[in-house]
């Protein structure tokens, strides 16, 4: 039996309507086919060198990453251990990274949740009047919506989100690498400001032993006044010089204070002033800078820079999807009844089903404007990744000199030092005999003075630029640190029936 005109027509109409539908949908799917997110990414990191400019600086060679995930480990300073783990429990910078984070999970949430079902139950009552008429109803029901996202913008929104998330995440992490090294370049300064003040006052007492006995010769008639003026002025100006390193420890200890979210008060009495200076030369010596490609992992502050890169792109691509067409379904089932008491017996039955198609024709170039719009700031962040980059190198590198030419100044400090201490000795016992006059051995005291601050000094540079290193090379944290701060990962979203039919390699 051949089928009639009438369903061979149909038939037609329903092959062409089909076919319609399916190229709109081929149409938006390789429409899609230039958002791969490689793109985004794609030449970071170019302008990375192979190598250090230093040849020393274990170059081939991994850095320890056990040692850079706790670097504050070998110094063995039980003081600054627990100064950097109370930072890390109480500064209020870090709570304002976890906070931020916080609020990137809660929207990454609010705009996957944009993709998914939708439920809804409506409660309304209306009185209507016209002239002495008046009629009133009432409505119950359940109704829901859902985007089925076939053109893929809630997807890329989302995309833009997790990407949000994990530069957040990254700035958390970033916070700490920032908040542990704070902590240990103002302990070590703090420390290097006592040091300095300790040998001024030692330096101090033993010139006033040197006045005493000036004294005691002028009084006797083997030294004159100017002996006296000369020891005099020597001495107050070494008193001099004790209020101002006072004065910068306390200084570096509230810093201190406010870096591990304490009152200087609450800081002062837990601070123990006594500790051995860290030998950092064999620190220096085994410690290995690795390549400058080991940035990329970790450095956080560039993981953070990349992920706002491919933010911005995702951005983008959903700003360009918007102006697709958009499919949703709306249904909405209920019960009406013109009396509140007849919602539960009599009521009308009302559901309604609908399908809405919204296809933006056009827009008077609204939406390429906001597409440019978003490349531009795309362009922005890639700008902004490639100056972290090579900030990040810069910061390696001066640290990795500062580090390594530190070594031979301090040996060379250490024996002047020796030597000016050898010569005051000598000095000394030659004035006893009257053998020197005082200027000559007061010159000698006042040398060794400016060498043994310059060398405390030398010391503490030293020291804080081992820090830096340890900064600069991205230690401070750990990929478990990472991984507790951020979501458990989501499977694959399936955003409507035809996504799996035609997605794209994201």
């Amino acid at each position: 039996m051949l089928p009639s005109p009438h369903r061979l027509a149909t038939s037609a109409r329903s092959r062409r309507r089909l076919g319609w539908f399916l190229g709109l949908l081929l149409t938006t799917a390789f429409a899609q086919a230039g958002d791969d997110p490689r793109n985004a990414t794609q030449g970071l990191g170019d302008a990375l060198p192979g190598t250090w400019l230093r040849a020393d600086a274990g170059t081939g060679q991994s850095a320890d990453e056990d040692t850079l995930a706790q670097w504050w480990q070998q110094f063995d300073d039980a003081q600054l251990q627990w100064l950097i783990q109370e930072a890390l429990a109480r500064n209020p910078d870090l709570r304002s990274a976890q906070a931020t984070l916080a609020q990137a999970r809660a929207s990454r949430a609010v705009i996957a949740a944009g993709g998914r079902p939708q439920f809804s139950t409506p409660v309304s009552a209306t009185r209507n009047r016209i002239d002495s008429d008046t009629s009133r109803l009432y409505k119950v029901g359940v109704s829901a919506s859902w985007e089925l996202d076939w053109n893929h913008a809630i997807d890329a929104g989302v995309k833009a989100a997790d990407a949000t998330m994990h530069s957040a995440a990254d700035d958390w992490v970033t916070t700490r690498m920032v908040i542990t090294s704070e902590v240990a370049l103002a302990y070590f300064e703090w420390r290097g400001a006592q040091w300095r003040e300790r040998i001024a006052g030692a330096s101090l007492q033993s010139q006033q032993e040197t006045q005493q006995l000036i004294d005691w010769k002028a009084q006797a008639g083997l030294l004159s006044q100017l002996d006296q003026d000369q020891a005099r002025q020597s001495t107050e100006q070494t008193r001099a010089s004790l209020p101002t390193l006072h004065t910068e420890a306390a200084q570096y200890e509230h810093q201190l204070a406010l870096l591990t979210g304490r009152t200087p008060v609450e800081l002062h009495d837990r601070l123990t002033r006594e500790a051995p200076w860290p030998a950092t030369d064999p620190l220096i010596a085994r410690l290995r800078a690795g390549v400058p490609a080991d940035l990329l992992r970790r450095r956080p502050d560039l993981r953070s820079a990349e992920a706002k890169v491919l933010s911005q792109w995702y951005s983008m691509v959903q700003t360009r999807r918007d102006g697709e067409p958009t499919l949703a379904i709306t249904g909405s089932l209920g019960l009406q009844a013109i009396a509140l008491s007849a919602l539960t017996h009599g009521a009308t039955a009302v559901a309604a089903l609908g399908l809405n198609i919204d296809w933006p024709i056009w827009e008077g170039g609204k939406r390429e404007a906001l597409v440019a719009e978003q490349k531009a700031a795309w362009d922005l962040t890639r700008a902004s990744y490639e100056s972290t980059l090579l900030g990040a190198v810069q910061d390696v590198e001066d640290s990795l000199v500062a580090t390594r030419d530190s070594v031979a100044r301090c040996q060379a400090l250490q024996q002047a030092t020796e030597a000016a201490q050898r010569v005051v000795d000598t000095n000394r016992y030659r004035h006893e005999a009257g053998l020197t006059d005082t200027a000559t051995l007061l010159d000698s005291q006042r040398n060794l003075l400016t060498l043994q601050t310059t060398l405390a000094s030398a010391r503490t540079d030293q020291t804080l630029s081992l820090v830096r290193l340890y900064k600069a090379l991205g230690g401070g944290w750990t990929e478990a640190d990472l991984t507790a701060a951020l979501p458990a990962p989501q499977p694959p979203r399936e955003t409507s029936p035809w996504t799996s039919l035609f997605r794209t390699e994201r």
